[in-house]
């Protein structure tokens, strides 16, 4: 008897030009390389119930109403190690964080051939559904099928290691078929960079050392009904969003930097966080932050502060979105 394992699986993603019209993607252009054993399907529905009076406590057979899936899966900070012209979008990257409704925008090189060009991208509100991805989870023996995807992410860096981005997809289900494993060609085959030497990151003025950043988009799907969808459910949307994250610098002085002032205040600092030092293999995350919290904790035997904060405009004339980018280089 055939069997599935955990650890055997692909994950396609493409950029819908309709919303909740599978564009088809292929193994051989639209794989993501989702870390292994890190994709999680979640299938959830309405229960309607019938309990009739009867004579009895049983119940009649009723329905799982409003079926639809979840997909959760983690993907590297990969760039894609030659290409700076600002012409090409990220092959994956890109149509999942536009489906997390981040706007796109392409700076041109400074010259032909300067390599120096780059994608930045920002939160936006999209127009109507915004855009969206249909995402093919295959198993190792079935194919799931989930249309119409909108979006989260959170992304985590570390000191030292590789840096990853945590997405998670609410889509319309389809009908889960067997079907044979796809021939996968993936678009990139370099390694993620580090973060180490040549990643910088500063706080306001400051340069802490930390040992791990985190950023939550925080952007809430809700999803839109519809008797005249086979299913009842027309899609899904991002109906708001909450930006956040979390890092944890050592303790100094107050004089060399105002912990405890800047979240009493509070005062706005701004976060930039830079990953990688190779060009076509460089992120870099700038941010408008409030600390929302502030603690003490350990980090083998030495001080240091536990640090929740929000991302936040300026004031209310700032441009809604820059409070927050990242931009690949």
């Amino acid at each position: 008897m055939a069997l599935e394992r955990i650890m055997i699986g692909a994950l396609l993603a493409k950029a819908e030009s309709t919303y909740g019209t599978d564009p088809t993607p292929t193994g051989g252009s639209n794989a993501v390389p989702a870390v292994r054993g890190a994709v999680t399907l979640t299938l959830e529905s309405d229960p309607s119930e019938r309990m009739i009076l009867d004579g009895g406590y049983s119940r009649l057979i009723g329905d799982n109403s409003l079926p639809r899936a979840k997909i959760a899966f983690t993907v590297e900070l990969l760039g894609n190690a030659t290409i700076q012209n600002g012409a090409t979008v990220h092959a994956y990257l890109s149509p999942l964080l536009k489906a997390c409704d981040m706007s796109e925008t392409a700076t041109a090189e400074s010259s032909g051939g300067a390599a120096d060009g780059y994608i930045t991208y920002k939160p936006a509100i999209g127009s109507d559904a915004g855009n969206s991805v249909t995402i093919y989870f295959h198993s190792e023996l079935k194919k799931h099928i989930l249309t119409g995807c909108k979006g989260t992410v959170k992304f985590r860096l570390e000191a030292g290691k590789y840096a990853f981005a945590d997405f998670e997809f609410s889509g319309i289900y389809n009908a889960i078929a067997d079907a044979s494993f796809p021939s996968l060609t993936f678009s990139y085959t370099n390694k993620p960079p580090l973060w180490v030497s040549g990643s910088t990151l500063t706080w306001g003025s400051y340069t802490p050392i930390i040992s791990k950043l985190d950023f939550d988009l925080g952007n809430q799907i809700g999803m839109r009904q519809d008797p005249t969808q086979a299913t009842g459910i027309k899609g899904f949307l991002i109906g708001s969003r909450k930006i956040s994250g979390s890092f944890d610098p050592e303790a100094v002085a107050e004089a060399t930097q105002p912990w405890f002032a800047d979240w009493r205040t509070p005062t706005l600092r701004t976060l930039t966080a830079v990953l990688g030092s190779t060009a076509g293999n460089k992120f870099t995350f700038t941010s408008t932050c409030m600390i929302r919290s502030l603690n003490y904790s350990d980090r083998n035997q030495v001080r240091v502060h536990s640090v929740n904060f929000d991302v936040v405009k300026t004031d209310i004339g700032t441009t809604n979105g820059n409070e927050f980018q990242l931009k690949m280089s």
